[in-house]
């Protein structure tokens, strides 16, 4: 079967690392399994344009950035001119996106040319209550919606989402995946000293509430901890207050913004930490998760987190309450029991390897592309 993948951008600095790189590994999967994948999308960095992504040919057409509405920062014809020429050579198009204008003007083209598609929102359909986006829902995304053979929803929190925007049919529920797990898990490089490293690895965007995380920290040093933080990940407009952050508490020696990583240095950076903490609120289904249960590096995340009940219900990291006050209980629980963090970083293992690998997940997709394709 020839599956197209579309993702709104691929960037230098993984500036939507997780998507294109679960969507890249899915593709990856799927090919293992004698399936044909490809990659469309529009790239933003330096240089030529890359013709693939981690090994997964791709048509990548340059960014532009347009002022104005949130969804609208990126308009490029050239995609949708490459969907019309090609709609006879793939047989089923999975879509990876939210709202963003170029993709859903690409879900009308399809549904014009009657190009069988699925769409899995990745939780970034959550409705809105202003006007403007009423409006634009009422265009573009309802329209799109109905145009999809498939919903792909991660849990049952974006089910209700994709309801409450006019899509109660044809839902599906499929996790992220990840591959090769436990893979160098035992080669973890810490430092031998009394340091308790954390890291950060995402998007720098106010929904991740890195200031609550950097105010954690603090707090943990205060009460004898010994803690260092480092940031990765791309600035999505909140860097500024949280550099300002951390130089108004005087913990330049204790936090470091590292720069965005690119897809590849992931792992092997995951494995220089004691633990990787996501304090972001309604965080759908984040591959970092994943990626640090993959590689026995144990989490702390906030109870609003969608692999939250995955994590409570095999024992396999720190679920906290949001806010400053949680996440210092669980820095602190997890610095002070290194044998229960062994037992953390197992179960991690464990649950990654029962419920998110990337054949299962290829298999199951596999499943779905053939209903639709028909």
């Amino acid at each position: 079967m020839k599956v197209l993948h579309i993702v709104p951008l691929v960037s230098d600095d993984s500036a939507f690392g997780g998507p294109v790189r679960g969507t890249a590994r899915q593709s990856q999967a799927l090919t293992e399994k004698g399936h044909e994948c490809q990659i469309l999308g529009l790239w933003r960095g330096a240089g030529d344009t890359p013709d693939e992504v981690l090994g997964v040919p791709a048509t990548l057409y340059k960014f532009k950035r347009l002022p104005g509405h949130r969804f609208a920062t990126a308009l490029s014809l050239a995609p949708l001119r490459w969907i019309a020429r090609n709609r006879k050579s793939v047989d089923v198009v999975h879509v990876h996106a939210g709202r963003d204008l170029w993709i859903l003007l690409s879900m009308l083209l399809m549904r014009t040319l009657k190009i069988k598609y699925v769409w899995q929102t990745h939780g970034m359909l959550a409705p809105r209550n202003r006007l403007v986006y009423k409006l634009y829902d009422l265009v573009l995304t309802t329209p799109a919606l109905r145009g999809a053979s498939q919903l792909l929803y991660l849990t049952d929190y974006e089910r209700r989402d994709l309801e409450s925007v006019g899509r109660e049919w044809g839902l599906v529920h499929v996790v992220n995946g990840v591959e090769n797990i436990g893979e160098l898990a035992d080669s973890l490089s810490l430092p031998s000293s009394n340091e308790f490293r954390l890291a950060f690895i995402s998007r720098i965007h106010p929904r991740k509430r890195l200031i609550d995380l950097v105010k954690a920290v603090e707090k943990v040093n205060e009460q004898g901890g010994n803690v260092y933080l480092d940031i990765y990940g791309p600035d999505e407009g909140a860097l500024a207050e949280v550099t300002e952050e951390i130089n108004n508490r005087s913990l330049v020696s204790h936090v470091s913004y590292k720069g965005a990583l690119k897809y590849s240095e992931v792992r092997s950076t995951l494995r220089e930490y004691h633990t990787m903490v996501l304090p972001s609120v309604n965080e759908p289904f984040p591959n970092i998760v994943l990626e640090s249960l993959a590689s026995g590096v144990p989490v702390i995340l906030t109870k609003s987190c969608g692999l939250a009940p995955y994590i409570e219900d095999y024992k396999a990291g720190i679920v906290v309450e949001p806010g400053v006050d949680g996440l210092t209980r669980g820095i602190i629980e997890m610095m002070k029991n290194p044998r229960e963090r062994e037992h953390l970083r197992r179960a991690g293992l464990k649950l990654a390897e029962d419920k998110f690998t990337m054949s299962g997940v290829a298999t199951e997709l596999a499943n779905i592309y053939g209903g639709v394709a028909g």
